[in-house]
């Protein structure tokens, strides 16, 4: 009798499952990534901005990688998205009072709001604005 049951039972456990499946009852951690890739608040130009901290500088090339934390759709949970910024030489470049700065003043762990845009495969930035550190922030 029992393995009756199961025979009847099994093949109407697949067909929920599956049906679950095709309606989206599946799909949690793809809409993060989209989330984490679409970041940024789209321009009327088409551009992006992304605001983060400094992880890395490359003289020779010209790059500029920075982390942005991203909070997901769990108030405990955080997402770290790392992206590398290619910086041209008609880059506009400020400082945190507003003035011009060069490509020297960004150092690792500062604090930055990039306006980019997308070039194939990569992340072209426009506008590099440095950010003033917050008042209670210790230096590490």
């Amino acid at each position: 009798m029992k393995s009756t049951f199961h025979q009847r039972v099994r093949p109407l456990f697949f067909v929920l499952a599956l049906a679950l499946a095709t309606l989206g009852g599946c799909r949690k951690a793809e809409p993060q990534a989209r989330k984490a890739e679409s970041q940024g608040a789209e321009t009327e130009d088409g551009q992006a901005r992304m605001s983060g901290v400094i992880t890395e500088v490359d003289e020779k090339a010209r790059t500029v990688e920075v982390r942005d934390t991203l909070p997901t759709q769990n108030p405990n949970e955080f997402t770290r998205l790392y992206r590398k910024y290619r910086v041209p030489m008609d880059c506009k470049i400020e400082s945190a009072v507003g003035g011009p700065a060069q490509f020297g003043d960004l150092t690792v762990d500062k604090r930055v709001k990039v306006r980019f845009t997308r070039d194939k495969q990569e992340f072209v930035a426009n506008k590099i604005s440095l950010r003033a550190e917050k008042a209670g922030e210790k230096e590490r």
